[in-house]
């Protein structure tokens, strides 16, 4: 049926662009704008107490600190910007240490970080700019 169709469009010639027609210019393209930036963040987490185990499992006083504790980062706003948790800690000597990223945080003004329950710690943009977009935190 459509290659009838066509076989009739052909031979009647209405298929064909009307000579008379004028052409009309695309508009200009419009100025992109730009996406929001985005950072990696990395906290570089330590924990120090003489009764700390191998494990990095937190005692006494931090045990609400090892592997799974939550990680969250906020705007000044206290949205969540990403989250993650502390993993298997290196350990030497009493002291255990985690690093961690943050993809794709965007901007904002003020950025906190928080590790577990234990109070959060807040860098201007700036700041946040300065240290390569970095924490550097210890406890104990």
């Amino acid at each position: 049926m459509v290659i009838l169709m066509l076989i009739i469009l052909a031979a009647t010639g209405t298929f064909a662009p009307d000579p008379t027609a004028t052409s009309v210019a695309a508009p200009p393209p419009t100025e992109a704008i730009a996406p929001p930036s985005s950072h990696a963040v990395t906290v570089l987490f330590t924990l120090s107490d003489s009764d700390l185990r191998q494990d990095c499992e937190g005692d006494g006083g931090y045990a609400d600190i090892g592997p799974g504790t939550p990680v969250r980062l906020t705007n000044e706003s206290g949205v969540v910007l990403g989250a993650t948790s502390l993993s298997e800690g290196d350990y030497s000597g009493g002291t255990c240490t985690w690093t961690l990223t943050i993809p794709d945080v965007g901007d904002a003004q003020f950025y906190s970080i928080e590790v577990g329950d234990r109070g959060q710690i807040t860098n201007s943009s700036s700041e946040m700019e300065a240290s390569g977009w970095s924490f550097f935190i210890s406890l104990g």
